[in-house]
């Protein structure tokens, strides 16, 4: 397969695809390990899916076609779960009914995510959506305006609604650099986004692939995500409120801020993460001192 050739020149983890244009629906391994699975096309047309590398598929736990429009997948990432819908669009040739069943089938199965699982939707949404701010609820943190259309209002309306961010407006560079669509008549378009959660700070970098060597009329969108460790600490000793908020506490807590640089540090999940890190280190190292101090005064117990 052209394609699996092309991956192999990138570092890759999950590839969405869109118009893969298959009459049946399948989840097979290739011969070089990795996951294709996608929808079935509708008449030699659509068919949306995804190629989960070998790596992964462990933390594969499901794939189901909702339709030749919408494929979502379950997949653990270091012990993270993520929730992607893959989406094909309508086009603006097509009606305002299919535009809207389209979006209500994607809010059906945002749904299905579960407690724990972060959810991405990504894929080619054949909509121009402006950039501009809407406060708290913003699609994008840069005010320049550029061309839409009435399917990229719709998709704007989506987000506002869903409390989701649009994550290509997070990212500076202007249409000659963005654009993801070629069109055969009228230019250069972004088309294709990475849309999550207003409170989801994952997606780190989101840029072009340009040397991508694979002939096609859209452009490799690729994102970089982190990915947390959360680490759980249970105790077989339980320490009492006042001595968290004793003065050595204090001290421990105030030296992991510091080694952490908690203050220069602007996203909320990673934010919460080196909270939480910080104040069970501090509270580890408090129980330690206690219990050498403990130790100490036994032996001195003892000599006397």
């Amino acid at each position: 397969m052209e394609l699996e050739e092309a991956m192999k020149e990138i570092s890759w983890d999950i590839l969405g695809l869109a118009e893969i244009r298959r009459s049946y629906e399948e989840v097979v391994e290739r011969k070089n390990g990795h996951i294709f699975c996608h929808a079935a096309a509708t008449r030699g047309h659509r068919g949306v899916g995804f190629f989960v590398n070998r790596k992964l598929e462990n933390g594969l736990s499901e794939f189901q076609a909702v339709s030749d429009r919408i494929a979502f997948l379950r997949v653990t990432v270091e012990n993270l779960k993520l929730f992607i819908i893959q989406v094909h669009a309508p086009t603006s040739d097509s009606t305002e009914e299919e535009t809207d069943g389209f979006y209500e089938k994607v809010e059906e199965v945002m749904t299905m995510t579960r407690n724990g699982e972060r959810l991405l939707i990504i894929g080619d949404f054949n909509a121009k959506a402006i950039r501009r701010s809407y406060g708290d609820r913003s699609s994008s943190r840069y005010g320049d305006v550029e061309s839409t259309n009435e399917k990229g209002e719709r998709l704007q309306d989506f987000a506002l609604i869903n409390n989701l961010k649009i994550m290509n407006g997070f990212f500076e560079g202007n249409i000659e650099e963005r654009w993801t669509w070629k069109s055969p008549v009228c230019g250069l378009h972004e088309i294709d986004y990475f849309i999550v959660r207003k409170n989801n700070d994952m997606v780190r970098k989101l840029e072009i692939i340009e040397n991508f060597n694979y002939d096609s009329d859209h452009r490799l969108l690729m994102s970089e995500m982190l990915l947390h460790k959360r680490r759980f600490y249970i105790k077989s000793k339980q320490m009492r409120v006042d001595e968290l908020n004793g003065e050595n506490f204090m001290e421990n807590l105030e030296v992991e801020f510091r080694r952490r640089r908690i203050m220069e540090i602007s996203g909320i999940e990673e934010m919460y993460e080196n909270l939480v890190q910080s104040i069970c280190s501090a509270s580890d190292k408090l129980a330690r001192e206690q219990h050498a101090n403990r130790e100490t005064g036994r032996r001195r117990s003892n000599r006397i």
